[in-house]
């Protein structure tokens, strides 16, 4: 990382964010997609604290690769390497069946009903 490169951090420095404040500050919308989920439980919600948080801090660059362009945006390369962590260690909350509820009637047809997503 160029700013890690150029001298301005050590290059031990951890650079991560404290999961009690990403917790703290991300609380108020994560209780309104928690109701939101609780009322339409067909929505899927995909969290990137999931990936990006392991209880203790939040990352802010993996390996090389710096997750944000601004305070509060991913970069495009971390969209993708997020993306792929996702899949990994989650797995694919768009799969065909996840991504809509299996609906069985009466007459032995069935339908995928569509969810609907947030990502928090």
């Amino acid at each position: 990382m160029l700013d890690r490169k150029r001298g301005w951090i050590g290059a031990n420095a951890d650079c991560s964010i404290p999961y009690s404040f990403v917790a703290s500050t991300e609380s108020g919308t994560d209780a309104a997609i928690d109701r939101v989920q609780a009322r339409h439980p067909e929505v899927l919600v995909i969290d990137p604290k999931q990936v990006m948080c392991n209880g203790k801090k939040c990352l802010t660059y993996i390996a090389n690769t710096a997750l944000y362009k601004d305070a509060n945006h991913i970069n495009l390369k971390a969209a993708a390497l997020l993306g792929d962590r996702y899949l990994t260690q989650v797995g694919n909350p768009l799969h065909p069946f996840a991504a809509g509820t299996l609906v069985r009637h009466a007459d032995g047809n069935a339908q995928i009903r569509k969810t609907e997503m947030l990502i928090k």
